[in-house]
């Protein structure tokens, strides 16, 4: 939609291509220069900055792994609070291996909506770690910068979405 497109495509474009400029022409005369150096440990294809960005993706992938632990929690939450409101079978409707719940009731939408926003990102987090990984080999501070932008959009998101709410439309506010 033309409002997705100017609140992130827009936005992530110009920082991409921005941020791959002025890293490749700017970079090596400032303080940060010591990035583009060639890494002592990886050799002389990765810089050092290459460790930036999978220090980035590292915290990041944790914050996924967290993030979908919290999701187990409201699992637990959601069923005592619809066995609370007089919901039947909750025990087997909310119990694992069943990945979303039966129903529209509020509990019901609400953990629907948490385990839908860990689901997308796991959906996304493979095509987006192999590209960033690809782009850190050339650009690693810009690599770095988009990467936590995008973990920092997904938190965003994901509280939107996941909220107590149970409306999904909120995961764009």
């Amino acid at each position: 939609s033309l409002r997705m497109a100017t609140k992130v495509y827009i936005p992530s474009t110009l920082l991409a291509l921005g941020g791959a400029y002025l890293e490749k022409h700017y970079l090596g005369s400032s303080p940060l220069s010591f990035l583009q150096e060639p890494s002592p440990n990886l050799g002389s294809i990765f810089s050092r900055g290459f460790g930036l960005s999978m220090g980035v993706l590292t915290a990041g992938g944790l914050w996924v792994t967290l993030y979908g632990m919290s999701v187990g929690g409201a699992r637990k939450k959601f069923r005592d609070m619809a066995a609370k409101n007089g919901e039947k079978d909750t025990e087997a409707r909310y119990s694992y291996p069943n990945l979303y719940v039966d129903g529209n009731t509020k509990p019901a939408r609400a953990f629907n909506c948490k385990q839908r926003s860990h689901q997308h990102i796991l959906e996304m987090l493979p095509q987006f770690m192999l590209s960033n990984v690809t782009a850190a080999i050339c650009y690693p501070v810009t690599a770095a910068v988009a990467a936590l932008y995008w973990f920092i959009g997904r938190k965003v998101w994901c509280g939107g979405y996941g909220n107590d709410d149970g409306e999904p439309a909120n995961r764009y506010n």
